[in-house]
C-alpha cells in the first residue's frame, strides 16, 4: 500500500519484512530499489541477519547493481564466516576485471581474518601473487590461481621447492 503510494512510511515496513524473511527477499530488495536509487537508503533498513545481508550482496550483482554492492560487500567480508564466504568469493569473481581495487580490499580482509589460507596482497609493495609458492590448493577464485580443466592434463602443486606438477596423459589436445 505505501509503496504504490510513494509514501515513506514504506521504509518501516519493508525493513520489517526483511527482518522476518524466511525465504527469498529479492521482492523486497526490488521493491526499495523501484523506490529510491538511494543505496544507502536501502543499506540502512537491512537487519543484522547475514542471511538477507548476503541475499542482498546477491541480488546487486545479479541485477547489475555493482557499484551498491561495493559497501555491501566489504561488510560482508568484515562480518562473514566460512560457511558465508561463497556469496563474497562470488563477489570478487564477478568485480575482479571491472573493479579489481575494491575487489583487492575486500580480498585482503578475507585474508588478514584468516578466512582464507593466503597472506594479504601489498601491490605497494610488490607483493603481487597469491599463493605464489603453489603451498596451498588452488582456490581457483578471487586473486588466486585458476587453472583451466584439460582432459589429459593433470596439473597440481607439487614440493614448494619444485612449483608445479604437471602430467600429460598422452590424450590431451595438440594445443593445450
Amino acid at each position: 500500500y505505501y509503496f504504490r503510494r510513494n509514501d515513506e512510511r514504506f521504509w518501516p515496513w519493508a525493513a520489517a519484512a526483511l527482518q522476518m524473511s524466511d525465504g527469498d527477499p529479492s521482492p523486497v530488495f526490488r521493491l526499495c530499489w523501484s523506490m529510491t536509487q538511494d543505496e544507502a537508503r536501502i543499506r540502512s533498513i537491512l537487519p543484522a541477519r547475514m542471511d538477507v545481508r548476503d541475499a542482498y550482496l546477491e541480488y546487486l550483482l545479479y541485477t547489475g547493481h555493482t557499484e551498491a554492492a561495493v559497501p555491501v560487500a566489504e561488510e560482508a567480508a568484515a562480518r562473514t564466516e566460512k560457511s558465508d564466504l561463497p556469496t563474497v568469493l562470488d563477489y570478487c569473481n564477478r568485480l575482479i576485471d571491472q573493479d579489481p581495487a575494491s575487489v583487492l580490499k575486500v580480498w585482503n580482509i578475507l585474508c588478514r581474518r584468516k578466512l582464507l589460507p593466503f597472506e594479504a596482497l601489498k601491490p605497494e609493495t610488490g607483493l603481487l601473487v597469491t599463493n605464489g609458492d603453489f603451498s596451498v590448493p588452488f582456490l581457483q577464485q578471487g586473486f588466486d590461481w585458476r587453472l583451466p580443466r584439460i582432459d589429459g592434463v593433470e596439473i597440481r602443486p607439487a614440493d614448494p621447492a619444485d612449483g608445479l606438477s604437471i602430467t600429460v596423459s598422452g590424450s590431451e589436445p595438440e594445443d593445450c
